[in-house]
């Protein structure tokens, strides 16, 4: 009897086992994660499908069981796009997404891999008279700050004109992902002048909050101010209005 007992014992044990080690897998913690995009075909042309390839890798390797959430939105415009990217490859995610008109646009890029949590912001500036035939133009933009679980991204429009509307974002994380329901506020104010202005954001998706301000020519300092129970942090950076 116990020796019938023993192959069945031997199956249940390598059957936990295999489980235990594939959730330490989802569950790793990298102590770098870097997300790489590029664009299929590499001249993007309006009008016509553009895949958008995000490549995850976490201490120099692939990353594939990533979890990547992609927001576009085009400057000048409150409203934007969230697409949910597709494993493709390796470490691979990709979307795909028609340009129609030639502008600047932003991408927020989350990127969740167990433990981690990383926002990535990229442009794509199609702006140009040959904008359907060049190549993109890709740099990191924004300002980052951490303090223990929480991550607040704050990004802003390349341009900045005087006394015409401009919105103000910040995209903001715990360790579960998105922070929603929070209380978000930007304070802005030019050091030669004690006026200090404050502008209650609103959530527009899970954990973007923004808000329409109009400011005058200027060198400013914006703060992003969040609490949520026992929350209570914040954030800052130069802001250049001309």
């Amino acid at each position: 009897m116990l020796n019938r007992s023993l192959p069945f014992l031997l199956f249940l044990v390598l059957v936990m086992t295999g489980c235990s080690t594939a959730h330490q897998a989802e569950s790793r913690s990298y102590e770098k994660i870097e997300v790489k995009v590029k664009t299929e075909p590499k001249e993007i042309k309006l009008q016509e499908q553009t895949n958008i390839l995000f490549t995850v890798t976490g201490d120099g390797k692939p990353v594939e069981q990533a979890d990547v959430k992609v927001n576009i939105r085009q400057e000048g415009q409150t409203k934007s796009e969230e697409l949910k990217a597709r494993p493709a490859q390796k470490g691979v995610y990709s979307i795909q997404k028609v340009f129609a008109e030639p502008a600047f646009y932003h991408f927020t890029i989350y990127v969740k891999t167990g433990l981690n949590m990383q926002v990535v912001t990229q442009e794509i500036d199609l702006r140009s008279s040959h904008a359907a035939t060049s190549a993109p133009k890709t740099e990191e933009h924004g300002q980052e700050h951490q303090t223990g679980h929480v991550m607040i991204h704050l990004m802003k429009d390349e341009h900045i004109k005087a006394n015409q509307n401009t919105t103000l974002i910040a995209h903001v994380m715990d360790k579960q992902g998105p922070l929603t329901g929070a209380q978000v506020q930007f304070e802005y104010y030019q050091k030669k002048e004690d006026k200090h202005i404050y502008a209650e954001a609103r959530e527009r998706v899970n954990g973007e909050y923004v808000a329409e301000v109009k400011l005058k020519q200027g060198n400013y300092t914006l703060i992003c101010h969040v609490e949520k129970g026992n929350i209570h942090e914040h954030t800052e950076t130069a802001l250049t209005v001309k």
